[in-house]
Formats: structure tokens, C-alpha cells, sequence
């Protein structure tokens, strides 16, 4: 199996960035309700469903690796898949990524010795990438952060150590920003669980009542997407003086039975009459609105409010 990264649009990383900068500015964005949650586990947990069929696990599942392909999450940096049940010496792997690294993992890891490849690994790398989405950040940064910056040469096996040993090393909330309760609870009693004899396989996870209703709603739910929420219309610009005199006569003139040409014609000639007589009607003017274009711009003198050159100069097409 194999996905053109070239067809793809965006990775689940490039979302949670994305929609974290929305959250912080009040935005609406993917992940402001539970529905993309459900859609990342249900594409994740399929995936994961068919390379173990085949008895391959992945081995860094994380955010960075699962990238949407226009109507699905798909699985991407498959080049080094690892054989279920096979020994890894942890003294020179790389395979994996630490904040998303399995606690079994981490053991072998800490104590430099060989670890067995299981698909209880992808599970648990599975369930860091659905709470990272719920959280809008990974969930293990500022552990890693605080290992790595007390002891730049020994942190990282620090961290190992840490998230080898703590019982539950992950900070499931127990008020959620989007994710049900249902949800957080296979969270915390079936993916991200130490114990890999008590961590549910893929195919339990397709059966679980979550992951079964959000099958059956596929794919009413809208894509997900980077793009920036439509910014407001521009506030209207304040009436000119001619706009406001024209919606004050206008009506008379229908009353009489104006239309058309004729009309302008005299909405022209009372216009003209009124800057003459200095009587033209002022715009109202709203402190809030911006200034009127200088095209429009008022001069006020001696005789009243007067239009400026642009507007003495209305013919009967401008009207």
C-alpha cells in the first residue's frame, strides 16, 4: 500500500497548529466540535486494522504521519513498517518518536536493551494523537520540554524513564474542551493504558459504540481545513450629501410621477437650486464610520454645506 504525498493536502499536525492559533483568537475552526475526533480515530483505527491483517506495525504513528487525502486521514511514512512479534535492539532504534512512544517502548529505551514489536504500540501512539487534538497540543510537550531543558545530555533518557514508570503518564482532562465522555473513557481505559494485556487491538476499537455511530454517519461532517474563518463586511460608508438630499426628494418626485431620465433631470435642477440657495441637507455623521471618500468630501463655509467640486459636477448619468 502506498499514498502520493504529492495528492495530499495537509498532515493532522499541520491541523492541530492550524486550529490551536484559531482557538487562541476566538475562531471557529475543525476541531471546535467532537466529530473530527471521531473521524481521525475511526481513519486511524481502519489503517491500523488493515497493516496488522497483514502482521506490519507502524511504529510512529503521530500527527506529523497521518494526512488528509480529500476525503480521508490516510497513513503516510510507511517505508519502515516493522514486523509484528519481531526483536528490536532499543540501543541504536530510531523508529519512533519519544512523546509518542508506547510506555513498553520507553522501558526497552531507558534500559538499552531489545523490545518485542507489538500492535499495542500503534495503539497507544494512537490515543496520544486523539487526546493531542482534544488538548490542541501534545500532550507529553512540557514533560519532554522539562527533561530535556534541566539536563540537555540525559533528558531524553530521563523522560524514557519517567514515561516508562509512571502509571498513568498521559493528563487526560476530566473536563473536556470537545470530546465526550464515552470518548475520553476509551481514552483512558483502552488505548492509553501501561499494561499491554489490558490495551485493546484495533479491532476492538472498531467495535466499540463510538467508533460503530460515527461509521455509520459517514461522511456527512465538512472536510477539514486550514483556511481562516470569512472576515467581516467592511462597515458601509457614510451617505454623501447628494445621496441623502435624493433620498429625501426622490420619493416626492415618484409621487408626481417621475421616472427615469425625467427624474434625474430634475433631481439635478433641485440639487443645483439647493447649493445655490445654500440649503443643501447635511449627511448625518456618525462618529464611528470612517470619512467619506475625498471625491465626497464636505466643505462647509460661510453659506452652509456645500458639496465639493466632484459633487458640483453631477450630470444626469452620475445620478
Amino acid at each position: 500500500c502506498y499514498s502520493i504525498l504529492e495528492l495530499g493536502h495537509f498532515t493532522l499536525h499541520d491541523l492541530i497548529v492550524h486550529c490551536e492559533g484559531m482557538e487562541r483568537s476566538g475562531h471557529p475552526h475543525s476541531l471546535s466540535t467532537m466529530d473530527e475526533l471521531l473521524r481521525v480515530l475511526l481513519h486511524t483505527v481502519r489503517a491500523l486494522a488493515f497493516l496488522q491483517g497483514q502482521l506490519f506495525v507502524h511504529g510512529d504513528l503521530k500527527p506529523a504521519n497521518l494526512m488528509w487525502f480529500g476525503h480521508e486521514w490516510k497513513l503516510i511514512d510507511l517505508d519502515g513498517l516493522l514486523t509484528s512479534s519481531e526483536l528490536i535492539d532499543m540501543r541504536d532504534a530510531d523508529f519512533y518518536t519519544p512523546i509518542y512512544a508506547a510506555p513498553e517502548v520507553a522501558a526497552a529505551a531507558a534500559s538499552q536493551r531489545y523490545v518485542r514489536v507489538s500492535r499495542c504500540m500503534d495503539v497507544w501512539s494512537a490515543g496520544a494523537l486523539v487526546l493531542e487534538m482534544e488538548l490542541l497540543r501534545p500532550a507529553l510537550w512540557p514533560q519532554f520540554q522539562a527533561f530535556c531543558s534541566s539536563d540537555p545530555d540525559e533528558g531524553l533518557s530521563h523522560f524514557m524513564q519517567w514515561l516508562a514508570e509512571d502509571p498513568a503518564p498521559m493528563p487526560i482532562p476530566k473536563v473536556s474542551r470537545v470530546a465526550s465522555q464515552e470518548l475520553l473513557e476509551v481514552l483512558e481505559q483502552s488505548m492509553l493504558v501501561g499494561d499491554t494485556a489490558s490495551r485493546s487491538t484495533p479491532m476492538d476499537l472498531l467495535s466499540m459504540p463510538c467508533l460503530v455511530q460515527a461509521a455509520r454517519n459517514e461522511p456527512p461532517i465538512p472536510p477539514p481545513t486550514l483556511k481562516p474563518p470569512m472576515p467581516p463586511p467592511p462597515p458601509p460608508k457614510p451617505p454623501t450629501a447628494f445621496q441623502v438630499f435624493r433620498e429625501q426628494h426622490q420619493p416626492g418626485l415618484e409621487s408626481q410621477g417621475l421616472r427615469g431620465a425625467q427624474l434625474k433631470r430634475e433631481l439635478l435642477r433641485l440639487w443645483k437650486q439647493a447649493q445655490q440657495a445654500g440649503g443643501a441637507t447635511p449627511p448625518p455623521d456618525p462618529p464611528s464610520q470612517p470619512a467619506a471618500d475625498p471625491d465626497t468630501h464636505l466643505i462647509r463655509s460661510e453659506r452652509g454645506l456645500k458639496p465639493s467640486h466632484a459633487e458640483s459636477s453631477l450630470d444626469v448619468e452620475e445620478l
